[in-house]
């Protein structure tokens, strides 16, 4: 197959990181998720905790300072603009030295500008998240549904912020599936048809 990168978004419960996975194994290659996080915790000499909270909640300005411990346990401030910058650039790097599948951070809209990527948007019903977020988790369907609220309302801000669009609209991206359909397993199978059709 030709070179290529595979960028996924999706609602918070659909199955995405599943997907993801599966389609790693498929395709022989390396997805990331946390790497992200914790590779701009390593690099601010802050936990990967207090990135992955900032990344999440970025002000309006996106240029809040945020006091964390960093590694060595003494405050530290960083800013959400230079975690994005730092995202931006791994993933940039990612995607010029090998083929793989970046989950989330905005990936789609970041390589925009190249034509060996693949965005796509997975989504499915609430009924369907609560549910699979209850057998992932084994919580309950009140937490479930506090979880997918405050997840999904973290990424669309971000998303929004970073793009100035809404997060699942159909601008970059190419597939936008409902996982509920087929479920995880077939979904990923399906779309690593796609995938060998696209970069063969």
């Amino acid at each position: 197959m030709k070179h290529f990168v595979i960028t996924i978004g999706r609602e918070y419960g659909s199955g995405g990181c599943e997907i993801a996975k599966r389609l790693s194994k498929l395709l022989n290659v390396e997805y990331y998720n946390n790497y992200f996080v914790d590779t701009a915790a390593i690099k601010l000499g802050v936990t990967s905790e207090a990135i992955a909270k900032l990344d999440e909640n970025p002000d309006k300005k996106f240029i809040k300072d945020f006091a964390s411990p960093n590694t060595k346990g003494t405050p530290s401030k960083i800013k959400a603009k230079d975690v994005y910058e730092l995202q931006k650039k791994h993933i940039k790097e990612l995607a010029e030295n090998e083929s793989c599948i970046i989950v989330g951070r905005c990936a789609d809209y970041i390589l925009r500008d190249r034509d060996d990527v693949m965005n796509i948007f997975i989504y499915s019903p609430y009924e369907y998240r609560i549910r699979h977020i209850i057998e992932r988790e084994n919580c309950t369907a009140q937490e479930a549904s506090e979880k997918i609220a405050h997840i999904n309302r973290c990424r669309h801000n971000y998303h929004k912020l970073i793009t100035g669009s809404v997060r699942g609209d159909r601008k970059l991206r190419h597939i936008l599936i409902d996982s509920s359909f087929l479920g995880i397993e077939e979904t990923a199978d399906m779309l690593y048809e796609i995938i060998k059709k696209k970069f063969s």
